[in-house]
């Protein structure tokens, strides 16, 4: 009995990974053979019923609303970056959507820059580098964000997060352009670009703070009714910092 449930074992193992063991050639014709047979599909064919033509013409209005109010191309622009769609009715429709799941979630950028502005806007103790420049490559200059203990500890070209957005000193808009790369060079290199976005982090949290950010980000991954979250650890934290919180 042994020897035959291995037999089977092995045969089912087999089945499984034939697709790895052939060739690339007949790979490729495969995959090849299915995309021609979706392609060719003729999607004309469907007939919707009247609960769904009147749902298909609806999204057709949001559509078109959507695109005469932000004629840009979606796949040009990180629409939910921006918050001027965050009222649109085609967004806050898609919002609503169920959604499988976000992959290769970095750690460090689960939060798009307006929650992430407005979650360290309400500490006292964080600050905002208001000469930072975004030039292209690596660079040695202080960070964009960082807390500091105390105001005697504040250095040189630091303004206080919360009091500046509130009397107008700094820009939001800036440190929105600053934390979506905007403002980085297009011909900018790969590893660059990520060197670029981990020096924008904000330096000298607690963990208390780090945990805030975490729990902030998981709730707003709720509103959006996304179901799974494939995080990458963030390299540069210490989890069991936050754990023991």
């Amino acid at each position: 009995m042994r020897k035959i449930k291995g037999i089977a074992l092995a045969a089912l193992l087999a089945a499984l990974l034939a697709p790895t063991i052939n060739s690339a050639e007949a790979v490729d014709a495969a995959y090849a053979s299915k995309k021609a047979k979706i392609v060719n599909t003729n999607y004309n064919n469907i007939v919707l019923n009247a609960q769904e033509q009147k749902l298909d013409k609806k999204l057709q209005e949001m559509k078109q609303a959507f695109a005469k109010a932000y004629p840009i191309k979606v796949y040009d622009a990180n629409v939910i970056f921006d918050p001027k769609v965050w009222n649109d009715d085609l967004y806050k429709f898609f919002m609503t959507l169920p959604k499988g799941a976000d992959l290769h979630l970095h750690g460090g950028a689960m939060m798009n820059p307006i929650e992430y502005i407005d979650l360290y806007a309400s500490y006292d103790n964080v600050y905002v580098y208001t000469q930072y420049v975004d030039e292209k490559g690596p660079r040695k200059q202080p960070a964009l964000l960082r807390c500091f203990k105390s105001k005697d500890d504040v250095e040189k070209g630091y303004v206080n997060l919360k009091e500046g957005l509130a009397n107008g000193s700094v820009d939001k808009n800036w440190i929105f352009d600053l934390l979506s790369c905007k403002t980085t060079p297009s011909d900018i290199r790969m590893w660059d670009y990520f060197e670029d976005i981990s020096k924008k982090r904000i330096q000298g949290q607690t963990p208390e703070m780090r945990l805030n950010y975490y729990i902030t980000a998981f709730e707003s991954y709720c509103k959006r009714n996304v179901n799974h979250l494939e995080i990458q650890e963030v390299f540069w934290d210490n989890l069991e910092e936050i754990f023991n919180v």
